[in-house]
């Protein structure tokens, strides 16, 4: 079987450069009738004595800059100035597009997680420990069962952290692709904290030189991951929070186990465990569940006090995003984010070397899907068959991509797609 497969994969990659050549010769008679690029982008110092000369009256600008005399801004093709800049029509900032998505699909599955049911490990042939897991059915979480568990850890944090306007210190997500990292990055947004993307293969080094550069005053890992994080956390002075996610299926309105069955690993109990042993006493340890029950109590309270009569609650005049979105809970308006605000820091996976910064803003980050959904729309009505396109068409999306990369943590916010 192992000969096979030997075979098989050159034998594929000859078909695959057959098809692509065939198709770059085939067309290339097509492009070189139609295409004006010549006429409009001549080569400098090379005049040609043909029907395609330059012609200077004939020619016309192709791009300008987004801000007039200001050539480092970005530039777009002049028929598409003001186009891109939008996702969705009415849709302001991040916290609008995940609003609008819960109240136009609120009782669909949003998040699918599947209960860890037994743990193995062994070694493969070349001396690594592979870790295989059997798994449960999935448990499904509804865009509105996300959004009580984003309003819960939006209020748990800023009972924690305070005002956004005295500390705007980002928090950072090392954590693996689970929907518990999409609910900490809604949470984050909403209280207009930057987000700070490590890859959970980065290495002890790559951890403190990101959140060093970043200054992250909270760290959202995984259980299976939070022994490595207090283990280099005395060397990044900033951390004052970890928050860590539990392995188990929870019932998120009673934060109960569905069943005795949904139970977390030998590692992520053993990482736990030296994690409890080796936390300083400076450094506050809580489990998300306590952070989402703080959030409750807040939003509770709140209740109370409006029902009463009281002193101004903490979630401002209502629970409006600024274009009328209704949230279960949402900070005072005049600390919510604005299409200018940093959003996102986001770190390379530091293959290639020292891991890399891309800042990104609320905006970049808005308008994004709509480049890639006129890309993809684009793609597909060219390869119909291509199965990955389909995914714009269908309702589900198995996500093997790191969360931390932009596209795939776009999806589950601006398609109704169910994640897993």
């Amino acid at each position: 079987m192992r000969c096979l497969s030997k075979l098989l994969v050159p034998i594929g990659i000859e078909v695959i450069k057959i098809v692509v050549y065939a198709y770059e010769y085939l067309t290339w008679p097509l492009y070189y009738l139609f295409s004006k690029t010549l006429r409009y982008m001549p080569l400098p110092n090379s005049p040609v004595d043909s029907d395609w000369t330059y012609n200077e009256e004939e020619s016309r600008t192709l791009a300008l800059p987004v801000r007039e005399g200001d050539p480092g801004s970005p530039w777009r093709a002049v028929e598409a100035l003001d186009g891109l800049t939008s996702s969705l029509p009415g849709c302001k900032d991040l916290v609008d597009v995940w609003l609008r998505t819960v109240k136009l699909w609120p009782d669909l599955p949003a998040f699918g997680t599947r209960a860890v049911l037994r743990t193995d490990y062994r070694l493969s042939p070349d001396g690594r420990q592979l870790i295989e897991l059997t798994l449960g059915e999935y448990s499904w979480e509804t865009f509105w069962d996300a959004e009580r568990r984003v309003s819960h850890l939006a209020a748990g944090l800023y009972s924690m952290l305070g005002s956004v306007k005295e500390n705007n210190q980002p928090i950072a997500l090392f954590s693996e692709t689970r929907a518990e990292w999409m609910f900490a990055a809604q949470a984050c947004f909403r209280l207009n904290r930057p987000v700070a993307t490590l890859y959970a293969t980065l290495g002890d080094d790559a951890l403190v030189h990101g959140f060093n550069e970043t200054e992250a005053v909270v760290v959202f890992t995984s259980d299976e991951l939070l022994s490595k994080v207090i283990k280099i956390v005395q060397r990044c002075p900033s951390i004052q929070r970890i928050i860590y996610f539990t392995n188990g299926v929870f019932n998120r309105e009673l934060y109960t186990e569905v069943d005795n069955l949904a139970v977390p690993s030998e590692s992520a109990t053993a990482s736990v465990a030296e994690a409890l042993t080796k936390c300083p006493s400076n450094l506050h340890l809580h489990n998300i569940v306590e952070v989402e029950r703080l959030g409750a109590a807040v939003i509770m309270k709140d209740r109370e006090r409006r029902k009463m009569g009281g002193s101004t609650p903490i979630t401002g005049n209502n629970n409006h995003s600024s274009n009328g979105y209704e949230g279960l809970w949402m900070p005072p308006a005049s600390e919510r984010a604005s299409p200018s605000d940093l959003a996102v820091i986001m770190y390379t996976s530091g293959s290639t070397g020292i891991i890399c910064t891309l800042f990104l803003g609320d905006f970049s980050v808005f308008t994004y899907p709509s480049i890639l959904m006129n890309y993809y729309n684009f793609l597909y009505s060219l390869f119909v068959p291509i199965e990955f396109f389909s995914l714009l068409f269908f309702d589900y999306a198995y996500k093997y991509m790191d969360l931390g990369n932009v596209p795939t943590s776009c999806l589950p916010v601006f398609q109704k797609l169910n994640c897993t």
